[in-house]
């Protein structure tokens, strides 16, 4: 009867023993598992803005703060002059020679037309296109009636007519010139350029006479 219990208890005794060693590696597998991988890192959020509390290093200034409205200014007046001086060469160049001061009187043309001018100088740029269109549409009537103009042939009263039209644009254009005039004396502060009698700059037709 001893022997019998004996067998039972001992069988016993050697499960637990087999499941306590089944545990003890278990555990141990898992442990080295942890050890050795490689903790994962959280993807970062896609399109997310790093704050900061560091101030711009270069911040554009505005051109139209009183300090800095004049060189603003100035820097726009460049294209005005450039075209006055092409004019001026215009003037006493004969019609049927004008196309290379066309090519040039629009080349500044386009210039200021891209120009980005801030709100401050949109009248002064306003003025400023209103005279080149003015004055090269005139020019360019000019260009393609000189021929005629020039010619004996051609009929007084076609001649007197094309003048007038011709007179007329560049009225408009010394019109425009002297609004340009005003608003860049406001911007700078300066008394403005009194208004002429005859347009700035005067064109002169050529062996022409209304």
């Amino acid at each position: 009867m001893k022997n019998k219990r004996a067998f039972p208890l001992a069988a016993i005794a050697l499960s637990i023993v087999v499941i306590i060693v089944l545990v003890v590696s278990l555990a141990l597998s898992v442990g080295v598992s942890l050890l050795t991988s490689k903790p994962t890192s959280a993807p970062l959020a896609a399109n997310t803005p790093v704050k900061t509390n560091v101030p711009s290093a270069s911040k554009t200034p505005d051109p139209c703060l009183p300090g800095n409205v004049q060189a603003t200014t100035q820097d726009f007046n460049k294209l005005i002059r450039q075209f006055d001086d092409i004019a001026r060469v215009a003037q006493n160049t004969p019609g049927n020679q004008l196309a290379p001061m066309l090519t040039q009187l629009q080349d500044v043309r386009r210039n200021s037309e891209d120009y980005a001018a801030p709100a401050c100088l949109q009248i002064l740029k306003a003025a400023a296109l209103n005279y080149m269109n003015t004055y090269i549409n005139t020019l360019l009537t000019l260009y393609a009636a000189y021929p005629a103009l020039s010619s004996t042939q051609t009929p007084q009263d076609v001649v007197k007519q094309d003048v007038a039209v011709i007179n007329q644009g560049m009225t408009q254009a010394g019109s425009y010139h002297q609004q340009y005039q005003d608003e860049l004396a406001r911007l700078l502060g300066t008394t403005p350029t009194p208004p002429t009698d005859t347009p700035a700059p005067l064109m002169i037709l050529p062996t022409v006479t209304p």
